[in-house]
């Protein structure tokens, strides 16, 4: 009954515990068929631990191995139950305690597995532990790991209290989902309420200045630091460099450069970095001699940063040295740095460069969607839609998805009457294929369409948008 149960693995109905003994005793066509559904099992039991054993379950297209344990995973014990609607239960045998809720929520953080992680909360709420801090911060953690920062900011709200953890993860998951704004809120609230800020706030909230340009917000937090004594410290360090860099000051980031005790090849990149993101070629590549020269070695983040400084023509040369530099290195088949190079050179505008990108790209021996967006990208920005067509229909053979900036890409292209009908492809694909509507996607659909002379099409997709911003007004 069990095996006949996984052959309609949508509408699975167990409640079933398999001990590793059963499995091994399976001969024949039971066993193959065990091994056949490996990937349904495999879904179905991410945090899967067999009665006997403490590792966890990994299945692989040759059967069932033993692998070593995941953070979590050695505490569900025996068994894994579903209940009658084929979704997990919260009746899990989990020892409450701070430990084991720790393993198991950074097991889910890890993986990105939000669902598994709102069963283990559930958990904790009828174990009546919530109130615990540490397990709150874990919460925390999990949840901005899961990008569900709400979830996490709730948590923080009905803490009873907190420590300095529970604020620096608080600040640190604003910080990296872009809501910079949240993060300086946090902070300002964590001054009210008496707590110091540590390195780590520094770092973190100095991200959230850099991603939102707030200078004179970053200023102060400069300030505070210098209070501390922490401007010595490298990784402090390099965040307010980058941090005043990405809000275009770059005089005053150069003087932190130059005035850290030490440097680290971090220190090194982010400040070439400043000099690209503003397009000081010269400084760019003077710095990454000077880096070599003090006997800092490159890695593929430095040269990834310094091609986004060559973007005319004039700066090809310079381009090519690097990239002579990236082969002489070996690691010009990095998928990383191949795809800065399709950029560099397609950025730079002539038949010449646009020739090199593809050459590159043809010799990736992997790509990824970035390295097929940025050449369907380069090939629009030409305006060679033919090549950007033919590239967009040899991706899909190739089985790789596009995502919103590929579709971006392809719709610049469309820029003529002649272009409509592709676009309108274009247009059917993008519902076909996304649940959610994007609205950077939408307005990109609205300039293709008014590009292309269809005004009708775009005021039917306007008024169908479930919302509009300024750049959608602009474009109608």
């Amino acid at each position: 009954e069990m095996i006949s149960a996984f052959k309609t693995p949508p509408t699975l109905h167990w409640s079933v515990v398999l001990p590793w003994q059963h499995f091994n005793a399976m001969e024949g066509e039971e066993r193959s068929m065990m091994q056949s559904f490996a990937p349904q099992i495999r879904d179905f039991l991410p945090m899967a631990s067999f009665a006997g054993c403490r590792r966890r379950a990994k299945w692989s297209g040759s059967g069932a191995e033993m692998a070593e344990e995941e953070p979590g995973g050695e505490l569900l014990q025996g068994q894994r139950r579903f209940d009658l609607s084929g979704g997990p239960s919260t009746n899990l045998d989990i020892p409450a305690n701070s430990t084991s809720y720790a393993r198991l929520l950074q097991g889910c953080g890890d993986r990105k597995e939000l669902g598994h992680g709102k069963i283990i909360h559930s958990h904790i709420i009828k174990r009546e532990v919530e109130s615990d801090i540490s397990i709150c911060n874990r919460l925390i953690v999990m949840y901005n790991k899961c990008e569900s920062v709400m979830d996490a900011r709730q948590i923080f709200d009905k803490m009873p209290g907190r420590d300095i953890f529970s604020w620096n993860a608080m600040i640190s998951g604003y910080s990296n989902h872009g809501q910079g704004e949240e993060a300086v809120k946090v902070f300002q609230q964590m001054q009210r309420e008496g707590f110091n800020p540590n390195k780590v706030t520094f770092i973190s909230i100095l991200r959230a200045c850099g991603s939102t340009g707030m200078v004179a917000c970053g200023k102060l937090v400069h300030g505070l630091v210098l209070n501390t004594g922490l401007e010595q410290d490298v990784a402090v360090a390099n965040a307010l460099l980058s941090m005043y860099g990405k809000c275009g000051s770059v005089e005053i980031a150069r003087k932190v450069f130059y005035m850290m005790p030490v440097r680290d090849v971090i220190s090194w990149n982010a400040m070439i970095a400043v000099y690209a993101w503003h397009g000081q070629v010269k400084e760019a590549t003077e710095l990454l001699l000077k880096m070599q020269q003090g006997g800092v070695e490159p890695n593929r983040i430095t040269f990834v940063s310094i091609l986004r400084a060559f973007t005319v023509p004039e700066t090809v040369p310079l381009g090519k040295l690097v990239h002579a530099h990236i082969i002489d290195r070996g690691i010009d088949r990095d998928v990383m740095v191949a795809n800065a190079l399709v950029s560099m050179y397609g950025k730079c505008g002539n038949n010449g460069s646009i020739e090199a990108a593809r050459k590159v790209f043809d010799m990736m021996p992997k790509r990824n969607v970035v390295s097929w967006s940025t050449m369907i990208a380069r090939y629009a920005q030409q305006g060679r839609d033919n090549k950007a067509f033919e590239l967009l229909q040899q991706m899909q053979l190739e089985g790789v998805l596009p995502d919103k900036v590929t579709f971006i890409s392809i719709l610049i292209a469309c820029c003529n009457r002649a272009a409509l009908a592709f676009g309108k492809l274009i247009h059917a694909h993008i519902i076909n294929n996304r649940t959610v509507p994007d609205l950077v996607v939408e307005n990109a659909l609205l300039t293709m369409y008014g590009r292309c002379g269809s005004v009708l099409d775009a005021c039917r997709l306007f008024n169908k948008m479930t919302r509009q911003n300024v750049v959608s007004w602009t474009a109608m």
